[in-house]
């Protein structure tokens, strides 16, 4: 924790190793960590397994919605305006 620390502090601020905002971060990360509710192991692979991979997967697929959803919305346009040159507007 100490080393996440520093190197937090080094990356993010800027700073040295013996500047004031080290402490700070390490404070931080142990009020946090001291907060926080200590789950156990088949908490912790319920959780993965009935909230995290249901998430993972719904954000694939908007991913795929928001990429690939106006190629394919453009797709049927075009196919829907060769029908309309190719035969009038009649369907066959």
């Amino acid at each position: 924790m100490y080393t996440i620390a520093m190197i937090i502090s080094i990356i993010f601020i800027g700073t040295s190793l013996a500047s004031p905002s080290y402490f700070f971060i390490l404070c931080f990360m142990l009020i946090i960590r001291a907060s926080l509710v200590r789950l156990r192991f088949d908490q912790l692979i319920s959780l993965g397994w009935n909230h995290l991979l249901p998430l993972s997967f719904l954000f694939i697929l908007s991913t795929f919605l928001l990429t690939i959803g106006p190629l394919l919305i453009l797709m049927i346009n075009v196919s829907n305006m060769v029908y309309v040159y190719m035969y009038g507007g009649v369907d066959i």
